[in-house]
């Protein structure tokens, strides 16, 4: 699986780069027609654009691609969902902007994100950008020869009901660093409204797009929520794990947030250690954090969570058994196997 090539015989990761390139470019379309006034607004060490700054600041284009997939896998023409495709990502980085802001997180992909280098109401206005200029995009899709409008006006239906999810998963998220007691069950219903959400929305929206009949689309939205909960338990493994993302070790943990690790911890130390954790969520003592990684790592929490991320991602491929043999659906299989061996 993992050293799946297309049919033409180039590598997956060459089929993810050739679509990233068409994606980067019809952002560019788009934001060149919609937004041709945009100006540089200087910032710290020549950063000038608070709109695309994180844009440009080398995100996987995993939304966008998964939607050009699954278009494909239905029996469309991926390269006409392409508008879709874009307002994905722009969606996804509005949420990054937001997420940013509201964890006080000053470093995104190895730079600094967008409120560090402009500011609170600057970045708040930028985020507000990009998800108009989502919407605007998903609807340019009806510009597209033989595209059907209803689908269009479906899949922008889809993006109200997925936002909307996401919002109650993000509120869910900031309660639970107040809560003392989180059980898992509640941890992966936070996690299918917040992560999955988008992934959901990508492979629905290329489905849609693509001509799939309702069968074919429902398997994509379980096959985008599976996705997104083994992508979000990955996060949590990395936050502690120390793999060079671009963030710093524990940022989640420091912010007290109720990751999966965390709480399988919580369940399996004695009160001592159970003491020290809590004792340093609450106060979050940068001195104290290799002592509560260590003591978490003890638990085999982090274990317990990868084997999760593994029962999770099978899953998803037997989802795939719903979808028609084609290369899109090969491809979205390879995207399984490239999630399974993410580490940042």
């Amino acid at each position: 699986m993992y050293q799946y090539k297309t049919d033409g015989g180039e590598s997956f990761q060459m089929a993810l780069h050739k679509r990233i390139i068409l994606v980067n470019e019809e952002m560019n379309r788009i934001l060149s027609t919609e937004m041709p006034y945009l100006m540089p607004m200087q910032g710290l060490n020549g950063y000038s654009d608070p709109v695309t700054h994180i844009l440009w600041s080398g995100g996987k284009r995993i939304r966008p691609i998964l939607c050009m997939f699954a278009c494909d896998a239905v029996g469309g023409d991926e390269k006409k969902v392409l508008p879709t495709a874009a307002g994905l990502e722009f969606l996804h980085a509005f949420t990054l902007i937001h997420d940013d802001i509201m964890d006080d997180a000053d470093m995104r992909r190895g730079g600094p994100t967008v409120h560090a280098v402009w500011g609170v109401p600057m970045a708040i206005t930028a985020g507000d950008t990009l998800y108009s200029l989502a919407f605007r995009a998903f609807s340019k899709n009806s510009e597209v020869e033989g595209t059907d409008d209803a689908r269009v006006k479906y899949v922008m239906e889809l993006a109200t009901e997925k936002c909307l999810n996401l919002a109650k998963g993000q509120a869910m998220d900031i309660l639970f660093e107040n809560k003392p007691d989180v059980e898992i069950e509640d941890y992966l219903r936070m996690v299918k409204l917040k992560t999955a959400a988008l992934l959901e929305l990508a492979l629905q929206a290329g489905g849609v797009l693509g001509g799939g009949s309702k069968n074919e689309i429902d398997a994509l939205e379980e096959l985008g929520g599976l996705m997104g909960t083994a992508f979000q338990i990955q996060d949590d493994i990395i936050d502690v794990e120390g793999v060079d993302t671009g963030k710093p070790l524990g940022t989640d943990l420091k912010k007290g947030k109720k990751t999966i690790v965390l709480l399988h911890a919580l369940k399996h130390v004695d009160s001592t250690s159970r003491d020290r954790i809590i004792n340093f969520i609450e106060n979050s003592s940068e001195d104290d954090l290799m002592e509560v990684i260590d003591i978490i790592k003890s638990t085999d929490s982090v274990s317990y969570a990868k084997q999760l991320v593994k029962e999770t991602l099978e899953e998803a491929e037997e989802v795939l058994s719903n979808l028609e043999d084609r290369q899109g659906t090969h491809n979205l299989k390879a995207m399984i196997g490239y999630l399974m061996r993410r580490n940042k």
